[in-house]
Order: C-alpha cells, then structure tokens, then sequence
C-alpha cells in the first residue's frame, strides 16, 4: 500500500483551498496544544496532516517532533495506526498510509 513520493506530491497539489485555512475537507485538531489538520486523500488509506495554518503567514520552523505529531494527529483521526516505513515529510506536511486492523 505503499505510494511513490511523486505520486504523493501530485495528490497534494489537486487538493483545494478551503475553510480550515487550508483544506475543505480537513479536520482541525488540537496536538500538543498546536493547530494542525488532517485528511484522507484521494488515494483511500493514504492520509495527509500538517499545521493549520494560512499560506499567507510567515514559513514556520520545523522542530525535532514535528512529523510526529502529523503521524500522531493522522492516527488520531483515522482511528488507526499509521504503516511504518509509508510516511513521506515535506516542508512540515506528512502523507502517510494508515492500517486499521490491527488498532
């Protein structure tokens, strides 16, 4: 279930522009008190999260923890565990494929 990086980056960019800031058909949660969003893709059981944030603001810092707390809002509204080794990071977004049998 595994996707390539290009493949990932092309669903990324057919998505649209929305009402949580940055995608309409996100859900905006809170993680480790931060603002982040997340939704499934076009690509059933690939998901995509990153922070909920404006294009319009300044680029933010990516910390040590950060991927992981898209891994971790992505599990959380998925309602399963993210497959290791799927989880493809960039400029502070993640897509990752998720597996639900096993939660």
């Amino acid at each position: 279930m595994r996707l390539s990086f290009l493949a990932l980056l092309s669903m990324a960019a057919a998505a649209s522009c929305s009402n949580s800031q940055i995608y309409n058909d996100a859900t905006v949660l809170n993680v480790d008190g931060y603002k982040w969003f997340v939704r499934e893709t076009n690509d059933p059981g690939i998901w995509m999260a990153g922070p909920d944030r404006g294009w319009e603001k300044k680029m933010f810092k990516v910390e040590p923890g950060f991927y992981a707390r898209n891994i971790k809002a992505i599990e959380q509204v998925s309602g399963c565990h993210y497959e290791r080794g799927s989880a493809v990071n960039r400029n502070g977004y993640t897509w990752a494929a998720v597996e639900c049998g096993s939660l």
